[in-house]
């Protein structure tokens, strides 16, 4: 009844207005003014009622009914009720579905031009949002309510500036197209010496000069004629075959300075999936999973100034190359494999999974779109300036996304009245331990000593020897840029339990969400769509879209050397610098292409990001103490190592298969020690897995100890213990500061770490 009520009364006022014909009479005009404005009269009423009545009904059907009604009476409506009509959509928006076509063309058959006179152009922006543009279809409206013009100018100007920074970066790696464009960019001085650690030390590798062979008699000369595999990109001389351009590409020149490798170190590390994921378990859990962030420090101090002068001493591309000096091929392969395999499964999936949920929950994109557009750009500047492009936007987009997260941090705590505000919160809702690290040990997700002894174990390989973050060291210009910036990046690891997991605590106190299909994964952006004043908002949706950025771009980075490097050269050892470069190229493209492929797993999968973090736990551990002996005990040897991995490789992938397809409702049906095998917690699994794999790799290595290198060539690829702790004359910096940086930044991300273990104790 009030469809054809309100159908019948527009279609008579548009009848009666085309029906005047001709000049109207002094009175007839007066009478044609009063049938106006009781006809505006009658229409204001009727949308007033329509709201009240809309609001009143339950069901949405019909709710979505009564708005279909208004919107198709457009046309009959004076144009002064066009601003009130749109006011009306605008506060009930939420209700509304994906009109069908011909009500998109029913809305567009009313006179543009009054409805942009009538509106301002905010409204006119959400106007075209709630008509919803086939090629961005499905919108969700309500993600819409708190983004406005400053939030999208911010978003492009980040972008824009992004990839300004990349162009430059590709200029300077010597990108001849884009040279011609901008004369005024100059290509950055080549480091031809390429020094990989001082030259005082006597076990020094240093990589072979173009053109030039060293003396036969030369100590430093024969550890690379005799022992460096044919199949490298270091191990070659004369001019076809120079390594400038190789070395340009994939490790920057080995030219940047401490402050590029930290930001790049801590950059390549925080992606989307931490402000989904991570602030998801905040919201879950609590405080706990700032663990894995806190260790990270004390792990990234390890990488600088123990494992990073022991992969410059060798010279090494990337690190299945080093396990391959250290034992043999076979362990090189093995890790090229798993590296491989991480990067799709678990880093490249991880960043889009979180991505996605940014782009619908606060933008409302469609999930190709916004996320093919990050694999895109990234994906450009990555095959333009190689690592160099990767590590300068790095470091920018590192500055945008740590901005963002704190001022959202210190905006949300002040909101809520400080940590003590939290903590009464969370007691208010019998919540106090969830500001505690330390859960008991039958926690099922972060058991303390899971998290102090298993957790360290799984992340060795991953802040030690994941090609992701080892790059980025290699690309430093001496050791001591290489150390400081390991110490930069510990210090900077120190914030993302501020950036990302309190703001998650904090949401969970002021939403619930128990019945959201995302789950505490919808935590960040629902803080920041409901609580965020404008620019706020804007400012982390592009803080959380450059690191969605950054982490595809150094995966990508990462992974066409791995596939370069230590799989392409296995079948072409005679290919030239310019065909390895077109092949690293290649591989970044193809990366993209699976990244993108991704997506519909992740349009589909729910609570992926659960999964894909356990990973980790059940395949690198075995890598991890093959590392640590190799650098640690002159005895282990190639087939200690490669029995350990496969051991531990296979326990892994069992654990791994059985958590995909296990039914919890057969969790104490197995034998006992199956069934805690199958079901114990996966940081106490990764212990396990990692003792399980050091007592196959010691003993098989004591068993073959006659087939060991001699102790001088194993001494290369040592932990140099005496000089762990302190720099070298010949390590040392200018400016000075930066020798104080090294020494004083390393020690105060080490305290302040140990102070938030006891500070959230």
């Amino acid at each position: 009844m009030m469809e054809t009520n309100f159908q019948r009364r527009g279609s008579g006022h548009a009848a009666g207005v085309g029906s005047t014909k001709g000049s109207l009479s002094p009175k007839g005009t007066i009478k044609k003014k009063k049938q106006d404005r009781k006809t505006k009269e009658r229409q204001a009423q009727e949308i007033c009622n329509l709201n009240v009545l809309i609001g009143r009904l339950e069901d949405r059907d019909t709710q979505q009914q009564a708005f279909a009604t208004l919107i198709e009476s457009l046309p009959g409506l004076d144009p002064s009720m066009v601003k009130e009509v749109f006011a009306l959509i605008e506060k009930n928006k939420n209700l509304l579905g994906a009109p069908p076509l011909e009500l998109q063309k029913n809305i567009f058959k009313h006179n543009w031009s009054e409805f942009e006179v009538s509106c301002s152009l905010a409204a006119t922006i959400r106007f075209l949002s709630f008509v919803k543009l086939r090629f961005l279809r499905p919108w969700h409206l309500n993600a819409l309510k708190s983004f406005n013009w400053a939030d999208i100018l911010i978003i492009v100007a980040v972008l824009f500036f992004t990839m300004v920074v990349a162009v430059i970066a590709s200029i300077q790696a010597g990108d001849s197209f884009l040279a011609k464009y901008f004369p005024c960019i100059k290509q950055a001085k080549r480091n031809d010496a390429q020094a990989l650690e001082s030259p005082g030390d006597a076990y020094l590798a240093p990589e072979a000069t173009p053109g030039k062979k060293l003396a036969a008699g030369d100590e430093r000369g024969s550890t690379i004629s005799q022992n460096r595999p044919s199949a490298s990109l270091i191990a070659r001389d004369g001019p076809e075959h120079q390594v400038n351009e190789v070395s340009n590409f994939f490790l920057a020149d080995r030219g940047m300075q401490w402050y590029f490798v930290g930001g790049a170190l801590f950059a390549s590390n925080i992606g989307a999936e931490h402000f989904i994921g991570m602030a998801g378990d905040g919201a879950r859990r609590g405080i706990a999973v700032a663990m894995y962030e806190w260790y990270a420090a004390i792990l990234i101090l390890c990488l600088g100034w123990i494992f990073s002068p022991i992969y410059r001493r060798c010279g090494v591309y990337t690190t299945p190359e080093f396990l391959e000096y250290r034992f043999g091929a076979p362990c090189r392969h093995y890790l090229s494999l798993i590296t491989v395999i991480m990067y799709v499964l678990t880093k490249m999936s991880a960043s889009i999974y979180g991505g996605a949920i940014v782009f619908q929950a606060t933008l409302g994109w469609n999930l190709y779109l916004g996320a093919g557009v990050c694999i895109a750009l990234s994906a450009m500047y990555s095959i333009a300036g190689g690592l160099r492009a990767v590590m300068y936007t790095d470091l920018f987009q590192m500055c945008v996304f740590t901005l963002g997260g704190l001022v959202v941090f210190a905006y949300s705590v002040n909101q809520i009245g400080g940590f003590e505000g939290i903590k009464e919160n969370l007691d208010n809702q019998d919540r106090s331990s969830w500001f505690h690290l330390w859960k008991p040990i039958d926690d099922p997700d972060y058991p303390w000593t899971g998290m102090i002894f298993g957790q360290p174990l799984g992340s060795i390989w991953y802040w030690c020897m994941d090609q992701d973050l080892v790059q980025r060291v290699l690309s430093a210009k001496d050791t001591a840029n290489a150390k400081a910036g390991c110490s930069f990046a510990s210090m900077l690891k120190v914030l993302p339990p501020f950036l990302i997991v309190i703001p998650g605590i904090i949401a969970s106190i002021y939403f619930d969400f128990s019945k959201i299909d995302d789950g505490t994964d919808a935590a960040y952006p629902t803080l920041l769509t409901e609580m965020m004043p404008h620019g706020i908002i804007g400012l982390m949706i592009s803080s959380i879209i450059t690191a969605m950025m950054s982490s595809l771009a150094s995966v990508f980075a990462a992974g066409s050397s791995v596939v370069t490097n230590d799989i392409y050269l296995k079948f072409r050892p005679d290919a030239t610098h310019k065909q390895l470069v077109w092949v690293g190229r290649m591989s970044i493209l193809c990366f993209a292409v699976l990244s993108f492929c991704w997506i519909p797993i992740m349009r589909n999968g729910t609570g992926l990001y659960e999964q894909i973090v356990e990973i980790q736990s059940y395949l690198t551990p075995p890598i991890g103490i093959v590392l640590v002996l190799g650098v640690a005990w002159k005895p282990a040897n190639v087939y200690g190592a490669f029995s350990a991995m496969i051991v531990g490789g296979l326990l892994g992938f069992t654990r791994l298969i059985f958590v995909t397809i296990k039914d919890d409702s057969m969790d104490g049906d197995l034998p006992g020690v199956i069934n805690t095998f199958f079901y114990m917690n996966f940081q106490h699994f990764a212990l396990l897995l990692w003792l399980t794999a050091m007592v196959v790799c010691v003993v098989v290595s004591l068993l073959t100890q006659h087939k060991n290198l001699p102790d001088e060539e194993v001494r290369k690829y040592m932990i140099h213990w005496d000089k762990v702790l302190k720099l070298d004359a010949t390590e040392l910096a200018k400016p000075m500061w930066v020798n104080v940086l090294v020494a004083g930044s390393g020690i105060a991300a080490l305290a302040v770490t140990f102070s938030m273990w006891i500070y959230f104790a």
